[in-house]
C-alpha cells in the first residue's frame, strides 16, 4: 500500500512538472506582458506576415507610444501618428490618407494587442512551441475576428500573433529582432506625399 501511494504521488508530481505554463494563470501572463510594455516607450522589430500559410509580406516595424507606428514594406509604406494614417504605394506612387479608427491598425497595433483587445475578450492560457500563448476570444461581435493568439516569449515580448478572422482566413505575424527604447524620432510617424504622387484623402 505504501509503495502504491508513493507511485501515485510520483505520477502527480510528473504531471504538474510536465504541465509547465498551464499552471500559470492567464491574468498573470497578461499582466507580465503589459508590465513589460509599460517600460517600452518605442521599439523597432522585423516582421513577416503570412495568410493561410503563404507569406505575403516582410518588413520593419517602428512603434512609439501611444499608438504611433511605421511599417516599411517592399512596395508599401504604412504610417500612423495615432490620429491620421497614410498608406503609400511605391509602385503606383499613390497615397491613401484616412483617420485612425478601431480597425485602421489591426494586427500591427501593439497598443491594441497588449491593452485594448484583452479588455474586450475572454482570455485563456495555453502552451505551444515553448511559448506561453494568450488566447483572446471576443465577448461581443464588436471585434471582427474569431480568436487572437499572442505568443509570449521569455522576455515577455510578443514573438508571434495568430488571427482567425470571420471569413475563416488565418493570418500570422512573426516579430523578431526587437530593439527597445532607442529614442525613435516622431518624424518617423508623419508622412508628406512625394511631389507628383496621387493623393486620396478619405478624412
Amino acid at each position: 500500500m505504501l509503495k502504491q501511494k508513493f507511485f501515485i504521488l510520483l505520477i502527480l508530481q510528473l504531471i504538474f512538472i510536465s504541465s509547465g505554463f498551464p499552471q500559470q494563470k492567464a491574468g498573470d501572463v497578461l499582466k507580465s506582458l503589459q508590465d513589460k510594455f509599460d517600460t517600452i516607450n518605442d521599439l523597432q522589430a522585423n516582421i513577416t506576415q503570412s495568410t493561410d500559410g503563404k507569406q505575403n509580406l516582410a518588413g520593419k516595424l517602428l512603434y512609439k507610444k501611444k499608438n504611433k507606428f511605421r511599417l516599411e514594406l517592399k512596395n508599401n509604406l504604412i504610417i500612423s501618428n495615432g490620429t491620421t494614417s497614410w498608406n503609400y504605394s511605391k509602385k503606383e506612387n499613390k497615397v491613401v490618407i484616412s483617420s485612425v479608427d478601431d480597425e485602421s491598425t489591426g494586427i500591427f497595433s501593439i497598443n491594441d494587442l497588449v491593452y485594448k483587445y484583452p479588455l474586450e475578450c475572454d482570455v485563456s492560457l495555453s502552451e505551444d512551441e515553448g511559448y506561453k500563448v494568450l488566447i483572446l476570444i471576443p465577448k461581443t461581435e464588436a471585434l471582427s475576428f474569431n480568436y487572437l493568439k499572442l505568443f509570449v516569449n521569455s522576455d515577455n515580448l510578443i514573438s508571434k500573433v495568430v488571427l482567425s478572422e470571420s471569413a475563416n482566413s488565418l493570418s500570422q505575424v512573426n516579430i523578431s529582432d526587437y530593439v527597445l527604447n532607442n529614442k525613435i524620432s516622431d518624424s518617423n510617424f508623419n508622412f508628406i506625399p512625394p511631389e507628383g504622387s496621387k493623393v486620396i484623402d478619405l478624412r
